[in-house]
């Protein structure tokens, strides 16, 4: 998060856009880096979680396929009974 905010912040401290007011100025300096930090860092976090499932799926999906290669026969038989 912080990492972002502070590229955040650098992108809103180099626009040359003047505000009449201060609070407005303060809003954009802090609150929207902030926002738009918290934003990328959960997408980040999502996106982590989301790559390690396809990963423990697809290692599910080899190991019961070769498990039914190696022993498919044997529980064909069980399931017959």
């Amino acid at each position: 998060f912080l990492f972002y905010f502070s590229l955040f912040l650098l992108i809103f401290a180099g626009s040359k856009q003047d505000f009449k007011n201060k609070k407005g100025k303060i809003i954009k300096m802090l609150v929207l880096p902030a926002i738009l930090g918290l934003i990328i860092a959960f997408l980040s976090v999502l996106k982590f979680y989301i790559i390690y499932k396809i990963v423990v799926l697809l290692f599910l999906i080899v190991t019961s396929v070769l498990s039914y290669w190696h022993f498919g026969d044997s529980v064909r038989r069980w399931l017959e009974k």
